[in-house]
């Protein structure tokens, strides 16, 4: 019996020695470092989550903040690569996604590149989060062309006309405007051009818009021809 209540007291004392393990809630880099455990990960998350909005709330909602930047700093780099490192565990992998959006933080991207690689009926919307975060966030000019690279070959790989298929055009073709670069020029004069049934006219139309927007001389007889085929298909439906 004595022996009985002593395997139990050891077992006790075990399972308070493993609880006393986990990293603190409110401790950005215990968190963190939780990460690569597949059994904290989502709790990780949901607890850094709410570190970076209380510090963002407490800050008035200024990224640039010390504060802010301080918990930016130790959380960034291991949320990249907890997203690099388990590419099968899609549900938290999108929420990362969600929280680097929240940051806005450039040392995310390879996260978002790698994010940009959908598979159809997978992870589309793992790329439509990495594109609405590539328009939020100010994309340092010596990354531009990789970004816009990664956002050429996913819209490239769109060829059906699906809900989540055009938005992730959308999503894509807003992210490229964003960039302000004029090497974004090519692919969105391919977009702003394309005839095809299965795209629909108004992602040709906000192409045109996001070219308009850079300003680059090249990009004028695909803005000409794109307000022509306009001009003709509002001249057809009034006279039907």
């Amino acid at each position: 019996m004595i022996v009985r209540h002593r395997g139990w007291a050891v077992a006790v004392l075990i399972a308070a020695l493993g609880l006393g393990c986990h990293a603190a809630e409110d401790d950005p880099k215990g968190q963190a470092g939780e990460l690569s455990d597949p059994v904290r990960r989502e709790n990780a998350i949901f607890n850094l989550k709410g570190i970076y909005a209380e510090t963002l709330a407490a800050n008035a909602g200024d990224r640039n903040s010390t504060e802010v930047k301080a918990v930016t700093d130790v959380i960034v780099a291991p949320l990249t690569e907890a997203y690099l490192a388990y590419p099968e565990d899609r549900i938290n992998g999108l929420a990362i996604l969600d929280l680097l959006e929240e940051m806005q933080d450039p040392r995310s991207l390879p996260a978002l590149i790698e994010a940009l690689n959908w598979r159809t009926e997978v992870s589309e919307d793992h790329a439509i989060r990495a594109a609405q975060t590539i328009q939020a966030m100010e994309v340092p000019a010596a990354e531009r062309p990789k970004v816009i690279e990664a956002l050429a070959r996913s819209l490239e790989r769109i060829t059906d006309s699906r809900s989540q298929d055009n938005k992730m055009r959308v999503a894509m073709i807003r992210a490229l405007g964003s960039l302000k670069d004029k090497g974004a020029t090519e692919i969105l004069t391919t977009i702003a051009t394309k005839q095809d049934e299965k795209q629909n006219f108004l992602i040709n139309r906000l192409a045109a818009q996001q070219l308009g927007e850079l300003r680059d001389p090249s990009a004028i007889p695909a803005l000409i021809k794109v307000t022509l085929s306009t001009m003709s298909a509002n001249i057809f439906a009034a006279t039907c």
